[in-house]
């Protein structure tokens, strides 16, 4: 689907506060929490653990799709996982999606274009309409060169998260994403047409929504938690056909 939407929007406005406890509500929710005299109730079950995933998604947004998708972000990914001048990250304005600002991550690897919509056809907006992983996909594919998957599944989504988890490891790439909470704002400047493919293909401003998003030091924990949810049950978000 599309990269990082960078403008605040009305979904963005209401979401669940990021301080919730996505994995134990998604605990409670399979458990049920029953009293020994009261049956559960499968559908409000149901209902609460969809609830759940909004909000997981909501927050995957912010801590993985923002700061993965970020121009700055990746440029530092790039010079610290440099695998040669071929091996690029792209980014080029999504003109299909209904968002005038969303744009699209793909990946070059000495001149062949990895593109999770059009190449490998794994994001199928049609199909997974949750699926908003190109910045992850492009990332995974530029690691891994694993470019088999045609169809997104659990064990894609873990495979790439493990991926992220390594990225993670390394001092400079946690530096980068200290910094970018802690700014107010990112420049719209291009230094490079790295990430670009043409001077009309320009990354947008970068403009997070960083209220109530956790900064500094404490958003790599906070990362990690986002990975795990992910792993243990966030996953089906993006699988989901409707």
């Amino acid at each position: 689907m599309t990269g990082t939407k960078r403008t605040r929007s009305s979904v963005m406005k209401t979401r669940s506060s990021t301080n919730i406890d996505q994995s134990s509500l998604y605990r409670k929710s399979c458990n049920g929490n029953r009293s020994r005299t009261t049956k559960p109730n499968n559908k409000k079950r149901q209902k609460i653990e969809y609830k759940n995933l909004v909000a997981f998604g909501l927050i995957h947004f912010h801590y993985i799709v923002q700061i993965f998708g970020d121009k700055n972000f990746r440029r530092t990914f790039r010079k610290n996982f440099y695998k040669g001048k071929g091996w690029r990250l792209r980014c080029v304005k999504d003109k299909n999606s209904i968002h005038s600002d969303a744009y699209h991550h793909y990946c070059t690897i000495n001149g062949k274009r990895y593109c999770s919509e059009s190449d490998t056809k794994v994001q199928n907006r049609e199909n997974h309409p949750n699926d908003i992983l190109c910045q992850t996909y492009s990332i995974y594919y530029y690691m891994t060169k694993d470019t088999r998957d045609t169809e997104l599944t659990k064990d894609l989504q873990l495979r790439m998260i493990n991926v992220l988890r390594e990225i993670l490891k390394n001092a400079n790439m946690q530096q980068e994403i200290i910094n970018l909470s802690n700014e107010v704002e990112s420049t719209d400047e291009v230094e490079s047409t790295d990430e670009v493919e043409s001077t009309d293909e320009v990354e947008s401003t970068d403009e997070f929504v960083w209220k109530d998003v956790v900064r500094g030091k404490d958003i790599i924990a906070k990362i990690h938690s986002v990975l795990n949810d992910w792993e243990e049950y966030g996953w089906e978000w993006f699988l989901k056909t409707e």
